[in-house]
């Protein structure tokens, strides 16, 4: 159960974004302003500004044998969400990388990945903290909201993989990768209560996870190998379904493109199925559909029950 989100995330969701990047002026915030703090100075000044890097190691330039000779050496940082300053938190922040020359004198920079200690235990403690809404008092609770990463809350679009490192797409894929846990951590402790008069144990909402995160990269392997023109039969093509999705949303679909339960439409844009129910709204990411069984745009879950396409949880953009 300490396995880091960042890791489970990658499990269950996507292949994650590269862990080093060059920087790109479309984020904003302090980052916008990040190489104001990064003057081309030698390495000792790094070292008494900013501390011990978390890691460093040789650079080495390719002279034609084996080991190459060093050349450099690069260290790392972890730095604060908003880009204001070095990391205060031990192990979490974003990768700051610096280059020096084997004199010390400054040669490159770029920021890597995010690195969080938040494990599966504590997303499921959140959850349950918020009464298994998702959205952004979640994220700010587990240090994930757009606000906190100076990330501006619009639209935006992931690659899978990424076409570049993207601060905004490593951080809309750990916001999946808590809404994944928090929709399992719902469904199990609903069983608890219902079998048991409980909430789930840490190992039981562990073992639901990996029973749909086994059974989607089945449902993922399978979706690859219908995609060839000659493979696919009428019964087949449902996995692409085809048709009037309804509210805005266009045809056909590709299922749990953004993850489990999340689709995409023929536009790109994310959708889930969402039961025509009275009360509150829960997002189930295990719904098996049938479009369009009860009509255009209104389509069938497994419990029979009519399903219609609906915004992500806490998706900013209109639909």
């Amino acid at each position: 159960m300490k396995a880091i989100v960042t890791i489970l995330m990658l499990g269950i969701l996507v292949a994650g974004c590269a862990s080093h990047g060059t920087w790109s002026r479309s984020d904003l915030g302090a980052w916008s302003t990040l190489d104001t703090k990064i003057a081309r100075d030698d390495k000792a000044y790094y070292l008494e500004k900013w501390g011990e890097p978390l890691t460093r190691r040789n650079t080495y330039v390719n002279t034609g044998d084996d080991m190459g000779t060093v050349n450099g050496e690069e260290m790392l940082w972890l730095w604060k969400s908003d880009g204001t300053g070095p990391s205060d938190q031990p192990g979490q922040g974003w990768e700051l990388f610096l280059e020096f020359n084997q004199q010390g004198t400054f040669r490159n920079w770029w920021v890597g990945t995010y690195r969080t200690t938040l494990t599966v235990a504590d997303v499921v403690a959140a959850t349950r903290k918020f009464e298994y809404r998702f959205g952004e008092d979640l994220m700010r609770q587990l240090g994930l909201s757009s606000e906190q990463h100076a990330i501006e809350n619009k639209r935006f679009y992931c690659s899978r993989p990424p076409s570049r490192p993207d601060r905004k797409c490593e951080i809309i894929q750990l916001q999946n990768a808590v809404r994944v846990i928090s929709a399992v951590t719902f469904e199990a402790d609903t069983a608890a209560r219902n079998l048991h008069d409980r909430l789930a144990s840490e190992s039981e909402v562990q073992a639901l996870l990996e029973s749909y995160r086994s059974r989607n990269l089945a449902a993922n392997r399978t979706q690859r190998r219908l995609a060839t023109p000659d493979s696919v039969t009428p019964q087949d093509s449902r996995l692409s379904s085809g048709g009037f999705l309804g509210r805005g949303f266009l045809g056909p679909y590709t299922p749990n493109a953004y993850g489990p339960g999340i689709n995409s439409d023929a536009t790109g844009r994310p959708f889930i199925w969402q039961p025509e129910t009275a009360g509150p709204k829960v997002f189930d990411p295990f719904l098996q559909v049938q479009p369009n069984a009860y009509g255009p745009g209104v389509g069938m879950d497994q419990y029979g029950r009519p399903v219609r396409p609906a915004c992500p949880p806490g998706w900013a953009g209109p639909c």
